[in-house]
């Protein structure tokens, strides 16, 4: 079972990783991709590159068993996985609520979807799921074990 959970890590790291970079480098490259949607879309990516970056290490700890690269790391794979999760949940949400302001309310959405708008909910969720992160930094530590 860990080698086919192993296997799926390393394959959504593999693919996962330039697929994410080639969307953050579309949108900052190509004018008519900077879009309101593609900023939230932008956000998302960013959450699932910092979780795709931790694979690895999920991969090498399955494999040794313990976790091998002391207390600071396991506090900051913990935290940044944590955020991720958050931020990637956090931004599916924006981003629905985008579109069905989009489709459903086409006329109220003009005065909500700016770029402006879009940057500031943008770093309002990132504060938010930063601070939702902070007891995972504290608590984070390696266990006897493990």
């Amino acid at each position: 079972a860990r080698l086919v959970a192993n296997f799926f890590y390393a394959i959504s790291s593999i693919i996962g990783i330039p697929g994410n970079l080639f969307v953050l480098l579309s949108i900052l490259c190509f004018r008519d991709m900077r879009t309101i949607s593609n900023i939230y879309i932008f956000n998302l990516a960013i959450a699932d590159l910092i979780y795709l970056l931790g694979t690895p290490l999920i991969i090498i700890k399955s494999v040794t068993t313990t976790w091998p690269f002391g207390n600071a790391m396991c506090k900051l794979f913990l935290t940044a996985n944590g955020l991720s999760q958050f931020a990637s949940a956090a931004f599916i949400g924006v981003l629905s609520f985008d579109r069905y302001l989009a489709v459903c309310r086409p006329v109220q959405a003009t005065e909500w979807r700016t770029f402006r708008f879009a940057f500031s909910i943008s770093i309002a969720a990132w504060i938010m799921v930063a601070i939702e992160s902070i007891p995972l930094f504290i608590s984070a530590q390696i266990y006897p074990g493990g």
